[in-house]
């Protein structure tokens, strides 16, 4: 499904529950991005190629395709995607585990909230640096989401 806004740049919400992918777009709302959902990796897999998003918020658990190897397969074909990788789970073995599947960010469902600037910072990303190369996984991108905030 695709949900039009005003622009022609697309993020992917790659989630299978209706009611995440819903909060994330109201979350990236202030972007002008066009929305378009997957319910799983296959079809996120499918819509990157079709679409090329220039971003791709992706769960880590879906069937039968998991978004981990559907991040995998979109890096493999396009090593500068952005995608960042959510998941119920806290640990950094799951934060490590995105990164490692070419994920730039890796942020907790119950921090959300955090992908309304994260978004923002890997768009400026984009618009800021068209002839420098992407951003490996592992680089200041990809550390961006849930780190804390600076009390100041």
């Amino acid at each position: 499904m695709v949900i039009k806004q005003s622009s022609h740049q697309f993020c992917l919400i790659a989630d299978d529950e209706g009611p995440t992918r819903e909060l994330i777009r109201t979350l990236l709302s202030c972007w002008s991005l066009d929305f378009i959902d997957a319910a799983d990796g296959s079809e996120a897999v499918q819509l990157y190629h079709e679409y090329h998003p220039c971003i791709v918020v992706m769960d880590i658990e879906m069937r039968p395709v998991d978004g981990l190897s559907a991040a995998r397969e979109i890096r493999r074909e396009d090593p500068g995607s952005r995608i960042v990788m959510i998941s119920k789970h806290t640990g950094a073995q799951m934060r490590q585990a995105s990164i490692k599947a070419g994920a730039r960010a890796f942020v907790t469902k119950e921090h959300l909230v955090t992908l309304r600037d994260l978004v923002g910072k890997l768009l400026l990303e984009r618009t800021e640096t068209p002839s420098k190369p992407p951003s490996a996984p592992g680089t200041e991108a990809s550390r961006l989401a849930n780190e804390p905030e600076d009390p100041a």
